[in-house]
């Protein structure tokens, strides 16, 4: 009974989603024909709009503990947390995230000797502004980096939008530090349009939302692609990335792999685009790769249960 009652609620839940999807294709679709205008405004603020992070509680006392700084990035107030004292050590968010959602790489970092450094990105938690963009997700980064002065920073961590960001900002630095990307949007434009496609909005009216964009920072998307841009970074990068990511397609970090060798890919199973950054043998897998002292007893990869053979090559 139990069963055939979860099976009757999975198969009325894919009903309602299916529903759900037709119906926002139907308004977008009409909408965007009938008030292209009004419905482009609506969806880019909606789009350029990060969803609120919930903090907890032990959060707030990590945070609670650190040096406040602000930046200022072009009128917008951001908002910086350090601990510890040696070199630093970014820690770099994605959209919707915060600084510290990476909090678990925090004490493994300074009991190796570093200092480590987070920041919300505009539009974020306690900085400010309400709507950012991959743009100025790189702005921000470069001037943490002017901060902290780069001969100082020993490397940098860095999460989905915030990795992809960061190889835009590698492609025009000169950076020896340690590089370790995590689930990293990689192909920018592609991979949230068929975001945005699952969701039922017309692709249209997301490439317009993008070219003025692009008209109203002088920036281009195309050329800021962090998949093309990471064929100028020759120092070696890191990738922990999950087969079952849900948000990033993990077959874009293969893809980079393969191209490009010095992007060396740690697959990862199961813990999806978020849980991966609280997984306690990616921290330490990561953390020792920034700890020189250290020789790793455990190596954390997934070949014996992901091979090449497994994983499709296909970016998509």
């Amino acid at each position: 009974m139990e069963k055939f009652k979860s099976g009757t609620l999975k198969r009325t839940n894919v009903r309602k989603n299916y529903f759900e999807l037709l119906a926002r294709r139907l308004y977008f679709g009409l909408s965007w024909r009938i008030c292209p205008t009004k419905t482009k405004e609506t969806f880019s603020k909606h789009f350029f709009t990060p969803k609120a992070y919930s903090l907890s509680s032990s959060e707030q006392n990590i945070m609670d503990q650190a040096e406040k700084f602000e930046l200022d990035l072009a009128g917008k107030t951001v908002q910086g947390w350090k601990w510890g004292k040696g070199k630093v050590v970014f820690l770099v968010h994605g959209w919707s995230g915060r600084g510290i959602q990476l909090a678990p790489f925090i004490e493994p970092l300074r009991d190796a000797g570093f200092s480590v450094v987070t920041w919300d990105k505009p539009g974020h938690g306690e900085s400010g502004g309400t709507r950012t963009n991959y743009f100025e997700f790189t702005h921000a980064l470069a001037k943490m980096t002017e901060k902290f002065e780069v001969p100082n920073v020993a490397g940098i961590i860095a999460h989905s939008m915030g990795a992809g960001a960061t190889i835009n900002w590698l492609s025009k630095e000169k950076f020896f530090g340690k590089v370790v990307l995590i689930a990293p949007l990689l192909k920018v434009s592609e991979t949230l349009s068929d975001g945005v496609a699952s969701y039922g909005i017309p692709k249209g009216l997301f490439h317009r939302v993008m070219f003025d964009l692009e008209e109203s920072t002088q920036r281009n998307l195309q050329l800021e692609n962090p998949m093309e841009l990471a064929h100028s970074i020759d120092s070696e990068v890191h990738i922990f990335h999950d087969y079952n990511d849900r948000a990033v397609p993990f077959a874009h970090s293969f893809e980079l792999s393969q191209k490009k060798r010095n992007f060396i890919l740690h697959p990862t199973l199961n813990l999806g685009h978020n849980r991966i950054l609280k997984d306690e043998k990616v921290i330490r897998s990561i953390v020792e790769k920034f700890d020189e002292k250290r020789i790793s007893t455990t190596s954390y990869a997934m070949s014996a249960t992901l091979n090449e053979s497994s994983i499709p090559l296909q970016a998509g």
